[in-house]
């Protein structure tokens, strides 16, 4: 798989629509599951299946086992969803999904807000991109940043270049690179730099920044989405990794019943023959 591609498929907007799906709620049982396992010697008898089933010692063990193999699945897809709900950002748990954050952000927004939400986004890009320890995918893009927001920021920034300044500033259409389009990377300097002479440009850019609204609050929100990308990683693999776990009892149940039916099947067969 592409880097990109996991890197999408494991956006937070994605794993919420996994963590709250009906496997990681089974977690809630886990305890009682436990309580069954090894606190509940009366009920083992019911519990437990007949020796002997299955020729293969393997699928046999695994049968034995059922209860523990489901109740560590249980486990595993507990831990990836604690991980999502203490890394993700509240603008991803806080809202439904990307239109019920635009539609909030667009009802209660003021100037402050806008330019706040723009300021700490290209601080944090600036300076995540400083570090210099950015993965790059295949497009050019980050885990943190990929394509979609860069070419979104270079496009607010031309547009917001040109409503203060009038003109058609020859801004590149590419990604930002860590060593950056030249006029872009100027126009980012001075939005955050404290100096005097920049303070003119950077408040005219805010207080300008009111008709595109909707592009700052898409790159607070792309910003948010792509965080983090070790712990999503993690929280991915272990819901999945977990869940593969907790099938396994059901599989090996369906097994033993087919085996079953051959076996009943061949006995019934034995018997005709014979009569």
């Amino acid at each position: 798989m592409k880097l990109s591609r996991f890197n999408e498929l494991t956006k937070w907007s994605n794993l919420a629509r996994l963590a709250s799906g009906n496997v990681p709620r089974l977690t809630i049982i886990a305890p009682f599951i436990a309580f069954i396992i090894f606190h509940n010697a009366p009920l083992q008898p019911f519990l437990a299946l007949s020796k002997e089933r299955h020729s293969s010692q393997v699928i046999e063990y695994l049968a034995q086992a059922r209860f523990d193999i489901f109740y560590l699945g249980l486990v595993i897809v507990g831990a990836g969803v604690a991980i999502f709900t203490l890394f993700c950002p509240r603008q991803i748990t806080g809202y439904r999904g990307y239109e019920e954050f635009i539609t909030f952000k667009e009802t209660t927004k003021t100037a402050n807000g806008i330019a706040g939400s723009f300021r700490l986004t290209i601080g944090d890009f600036l300076s995540d991109a400083r570090g210099g320890d950015e993965m790059r995918d295949e497009s050019g893009g980050s885990l943190k940043y990929p394509r979609r927001f860069r070419e979104g920021l270079i496009s607010l920034v031309r547009s917001g270049t040109r409503a203060i300044e009038k003109t058609e500033g020859d801004l590149s259409a590419g990604n930002i690179e860590r060593t950056g389009d030249a006029v872009v990377q100027d126009v980012l300097k001075r939005l955050t730099e404290g100096t005097s002479d920049a303070s003119d440009f950077r408040n005219s850019f805010f207080d300008g920044l009111a008709p595109f609204s909707i592009d700052v609050f898409r790159l607070e929100y792309l910003k948010a989405d792509y965080s983090k990308p070790s712990s999503r990683a993690i929280s991915f693999w272990l819901i999945v990794f977990g869940t593969t776990i907790i099938l396994i009892p059901t599989l090996i149940t369906t097994i033993l019943v087919l085996s079953d039916l051959l076996n009943t099947s061949a006995s019934l067969a034995t018997v005709g023959t014979a009569s």
